[in-house]
């Protein structure tokens, strides 16, 4: 991937680039007014976007940026969802920036479990 001028830009063409694959469309509006089932596949693009962000070696600031949308799309599961909570809670969770014990903390105490 390309990592050139603004960072941000670079994270939107990552995000693109995640939701090219073939899967359900995301409605549109604000994140906070989809279903469950919309979150859950938005967050699962995002996840896409972030490991391959990481696999491609995007700037540390492109990396931020992909991952703070994660983060919060992945608090907005955790506050609709009791079956993923529990999946946090159990281990089944499996942060894209890896699963070492810093973030599989990080991810439990951001589903607050």
């Amino acid at each position: 991937m390309f990592d050139f001028g603004d960072p941000l830009d670079t994270a939107k063409l990552a995000w693109d680039l995640a939701f090219k694959v073939t899967g359900p469309a995301i409605p549109p509006g604000p994140y906070e007014e989809l279903e469950e089932k919309d979150l859950r596949n938005l967050l699962a693009y995002l996840y896409i976007a972030v490991v391959d962000g990481g696999r491609d070696g995007v700037s540390e600031e492109v990396m931020k940026i992909l991952v703070e949308e994660y983060d919060r799309v992945f608090r907005l599961v955790s506050e609709v969802s009791k079956d993923f909570r529990e999946g946090v809670r159990a281990g089944i969770h499996f942060p894209p920036t890896g699963s070492s014990p810093e973030n599989i903390e990080k991810y439990k105490k951001l589903a607050e479990v």
